[in-house]
């Protein structure tokens, strides 16, 4: 899936290289493989949902992942706390309160799997 060549580990290049491949990938291969690593679908899901829509926030990645705000926010908190994903806090264009943006974190998405490759190659 991902091959080693020239520059490709400069993080933006790793990261959009990873998210290609979850957009071209079959939900059967991909869920297969994170089944394995023990990867949440829902958090995969939230990452797609994000990749595809740019910077969202919080309610219209409710309505992409299909859960309530309060389990999305602990599949949010848990990919920000990793460092792949970065929030913006902002007024509701209403006024009506706060609101939250989650947009990727290209480098952070960059580093972790530049770190499973490293720890898979040296097994």
């Amino acid at each position: 899936m991902f091959k080693r060549s020239p520059g490709c580990w400069r993080s933006s290049e790793l990261a959009k290289q990873t998210i290609e491949a979850w957009e071209a990938s079959s939900v059967d291969d991909t869920g297969r493989a994170f089944t394995a690593l023990g990867v949440s679908n829902a958090r995969v899901e939230i990452l797609r949902a994000i990749s595809r829509r740019g910077e969202s926030p919080t309610s219209a990645l409710m309505e992409d992942v299909g859960l309530s705000r309060n389990g999305l926010s602990r599949h949010l908190e848990v990919l920000r706390q990793s460092g792949f994903l970065s929030d913006r806090h902002a007024t509701h264009p209403r006024g009506s309160g706060p609101i939250t943006y989650w947009s990727l974190d290209s480098d952070g998405i960059s580093d972790a799997i530049e770190a499973l490759l490293t720890y898979i190659s040296t097994l």
